[in-house]
C-alpha cells in the first residue's frame, strides 16, 4: 500500500480521487465479492456518508461517525478479521458493516456479535440472463421492452454526447416523482450520483443511455468488481415512460464484456419494491453480508 500522505488510525482524512490507485492496486489482488469495495463506490458516497480514511497496520480503514457510534466498513488488506477485533478493542462503541462471509467466519469464537444483515446482500446475476431474457419466466420483461421500442423508438448509446447537464436533468425528474423525496437516504443518493457524473471518466465507469427524441430519459452506470463479475453502481429511468427499467436492464447486461459471467446489482435495503424487482430477474445467488461488534447494535 503505497500513500505518502494516509493517516494512521486513529487521524484520518477525507477520500481523495487521487487515491484510486492505492484502492485499485488492493482490489485487483483480494478480488472483493461485496459491492461496496470498488474505489468508485467508496468515492462517490464519501461525501454523502462523511467517509474518513486511514491506515492501520497495512490495510486501509474507512469509518464516519453517527450518534456517537463509529461505523467502520470491513478492513481492506490481508488479516482484515485480526483488524476488526484490535479496532473493536479500541473502540467498543463500534459497529463493523459490510463485512463478507468468509471474515464473519473468520471471527467465529472471537467474543464478537456476528449477525447476517439481510437487507444488504448483494444480488448476483448470470450476465447471459439478463442479457438475453430467454424463456417463459423473462416474457413479462421482453413484453414491456417490446412495447418500450415500439412506442417510443427509443435510442441507445454508450453515454457518448450525454451531458452532465442531461444527466442532472434527469436525476431531478426522478427524485422529484418519488414520495419520500425528502427523506435522508434519497439524499445522499442524490449526492452520490451527483458526485458520479461529475467524476465519471476520472473513475474509469461504463455508461448506457436511452434517448427519446433529444431527452436523456434512463441511463445505469458500472464497472468491474471482480474478474468475474460486473457491478452496477445506479440505474436510473423516468416513470412515465413504460418498460423504460426493462429496457435500460438488458441493454447494459449485453454492454457487459462476455468474460463478466455474473452482475451484481447490490442490495435491496428490505424496501418491499426493490425486493421484488430485484427477485423478479431470478438471481443466480446472493452475497451475504455481517455486521460486527462488542455490543448488541444501536438500533
Amino acid at each position: 500500500m503505497h500513500a505518502n500522505d494516509m493517516p494512521e488510525f486513529p487521524g484520518s482524512r477525507q477520500i481523495r480521487l487521487s487515491d484510486k490507485p492505492v484502492f485499485d492496486e488492493l482490489f485487483e489482488r483480494l478480488q472483493p465479492k461485496i459491492s461496496e469495495f470498488t474505489f468508485a463506490g467508496l468515492f462517490i458516497w464519501s461525501a454523502a456518508k462523511n467517509y474518513r480514511l486511514c491506515s492501520y497496520k497495512g490495510h486501509l480503514v474507512i469509518f464516519h461517525e453517527e450518534n456517537g457510534v463509529t461505523f467502520f466498513l470491513a478492513p481492506i488488506g490481508d488479516s482484515p478479521a485480526e483488524i476488526i477485533m484490535e479496532l473493536i478493542g479500541k473502540k467498543s462503541n463500534s459497529v463493523f458493516t459490510a463485512v463478507p462471509e468468509n471474515i464473519a467466519l473468520a471471527l467465529d469464537g472471537s467474543g464478537l456479535l456476528v449477525k447476517e444483515s439481510p437487507g444488504t446482500f448483494d444480488y448476483v446475476y448470470r450476465r447471459q440472463d439478463l442479457a438475453e431474457l430467454r424463456g417463459r419466466k423473462y416474457a413479462p420483461k421482453r413484453s414491456f421492452i417490446k412495447r418500450a421500442i415500439g412506442k417510443y423508438s427509443p435510442e441507445i448509446t454508450s453515454g457518448e454526447g450525454i451531458t452532465a447537464e442531461d444527466c442532472m436533468g434527469l436525476l431531478e425528474r426522478w427524485f422529484s416523482e418519488r414520495k419520500d423525496g425528502n427523506s435522508k437516504s434519497l439524499a445522499e443518493e442524490k449526492s452520490a450520483i451527483t458526485t458520479l457524473i461529475g467524476n465519471k471518466d476520472s473513475l474509469g465507469l461504463s455508461c448506457v443511455a436511452v434517448k427519446i427524441g433529444r431527452r436523456l430519459v434512463a441511463f445505469a452506470v458500472g464497472e468491474p468488481l471482480n474478474k468475474s463479475t460486473y457491478l452496477v453502481h445506479f440505474e436510473k429511468a423516468e416513470r412515465d415512460y413504460v418498460g423504460l427499467y426493462q429496457l435500460i436492464n438488458k441493454e447494459f447486461a449485453e454492454k457487459v464484456p462476455v468474460q463478466f459471467g455474473f452482475i451484481n446489482r447490490e442490495e435491496d435495503l428490505g424496501i418491499p419494491g426493490l425486493v421484488k424487482a430485484k427477485q423478479s430477474y431470478y438471481p443466480a445467488f446472493m452475497v451475504k453480508k455481517f455486521n460486527v461488534s462488542a455490543v448488541p447494535m444501536p438500533a
